[in-house]
């Protein structure tokens, strides 16, 4: 996960946003009930899609299921020899 970086109050979207009244530190919205810090992204590796990180928490959860299996299966026959 990223860390939190503050934004140039230079950048574009900076600029922009000191437009429409926004100041640091305050939400977003009418209200300013909305978000402080901006969204925090995810560096993907290279040749994987979204969805790619949902599989690979699925596939840990089956390699678990049988490596807890196979320990337990192991330990049955020792116990039966």
């Amino acid at each position: 996960e990223s860390a939190a970086q503050k934004i140039s109050k230079t950048s574009f979207a900076a600029r922009q946003m000191a437009k429409m009244g926004w100041k640091e530190g305050e939400g977003l919205g009418k209200h300013r009930q909305g978000m402080k810090s901006h969204i925090k992204v995810k560096q993907r590796v290279e040749e994987e899609g979204i969805g790619m990180e949902k599989v690979k928490i699925e596939q840990a959860s089956q390699n678990w299921w049988q490596n807890s299996m196979g320990d337990t299966l192991a330990k049955l026959i020792s116990s039966n020899e």
